[in-house]
């Protein structure tokens, strides 16, 4: 497996970041890993050395839960700045191999904030995203593909977690459903239109070098939400 020597936790005052420490303390376990906190203040806020303040003290509780897991000496910053520019210039920076982020839970449900999608479109890092509930070891990754830019940034990205972690990698293209798009459309041009994707599909994986994980391929029909979201089910 691929070593993780670094991983970055951005810190949040959150309950939810509190305990996505726990998921980040089990990978660093796997590897020996030296976890990186930091927490960027928003540059336009005020009092901020009052905040640095509260920062400090949650920064030291982490510092003890992850020196009582027996992991190396944590690394701790605190910045000011854009959050989700400044930790990707820290993560470039400081050749982080993986990002560890927390959701925010709302009515239940487990949601991402703005800083960390904005993580996940524009690191050129695996993101591993801890939610509440969630556990390891993991059984499989799910990859949802859709062969635009952003879909091989993703697939590449899970290449590398399932080479590191040693998990199966299911990569998934979901086929529109053109009846419902196009009801009344001729037969033969919808199955035409199935044979073209799928040979699109094919053609976005050979991009692709798969030889060092464990995979395969599901192809649906419907609408891509859902069917994602049935099939991480």
């Amino acid at each position: 497996m691929k070593a993780i020597p670094k991983i970055l936790f951005p810190v949040e005052a959150r309950e939810e970041c509190s305990i996505a420490l726990n998921e980040c303390i089990e990978i660093a376990k796997h590897y020996s890993s030296v976890i990186h906190l930091v927490h960027v203040i928003p540059r336009h806020l005020p009092q901020a050395k009052e905040i640095e303040r509260f920062v400090r003290a949650r920064m030291a509780t982490y510092v003890r839960r992850i020196e009582s897991a027996e992991l190396p000496a944590p690394v701790w910053q605190i910045e000011r700045g854009v959050p989700f520019a400044r930790l990707l210039q820290y993560a470039e920076s400081r050749d982080i191999q993986l990002t560890v982020l927390s959701t925010v839970e709302k009515r239940g449900r487990p949601l991402l904030p703005v800083s960390a999608e904005k993580i996940i479109r524009r690191s050129k890092r695996p993101v591993w995203v801890a939610s509440n509930g969630s556990s390891l070891p993991l059984e499989r990754i799910l990859c949802a593909v859709d062969t635009s830019k952003h879909a091989a940034g993703a697939l590449q990205s899970a290449i590398l977690l399932g080479q590191t972690f040693g998990i199966p990698l299911q990569i998934m293209y979901v086929i529109p459903t053109m009846e419902s798009a196009y009801p009344g459309l001729d037969r033969q041009i919808r199955q035409d239109v199935r044979q073209e994707m799928e040979a699109t599909f094919d053609a976005f994986l050979g991009r692709f070098d798969l030889s060092a994980v464990s995979w395969t391929t599901s192809l649906h029909e419907g609408d891509p939400a859902e069917e994602v979201v049935r099939e991480a089910k």
